[in-house]
């Protein structure tokens, strides 16, 4: 796989990503934000963190699994595969 290649994959994912968690789109960032490799990392984590600091009932309430710590990290393994390490 290309760099362009990966690129687009991360930008799609994030561009879908940050929707599932805050509810609209990241218009704000700049192109250039867009098409960094190390900034669409950065959000990407950011992302994480930010699901992470959810309780299991806002995890709930946003569509993100079940009550079960185990089978939201299922739900998240199959949803972003195994790069969230």
């Amino acid at each position: 796989m290309t760099h362009n290649q990966l690129l687009r994959d991360l930008q799609t994912e994030l561009w879908d990503f940050y929707k599932d968690v805050h509810g609209i789109r990241p218009r704000h960032w700049t192109q250039q934000e867009f098409n960094s490799m190390e900034f669409l990392q950065r959000e990407r984590e950011s992302l994480f963190k930010c699901l992470d600091a959810m309780s299991a009932q806002q995890k709930i309430d946003g569509g993100w699994g079940s009550d079960s710590p185990t089978q939201f990290e299922a739900f998240m393994l199959q949803a972003t595969g195994p790069a969230r390490s």
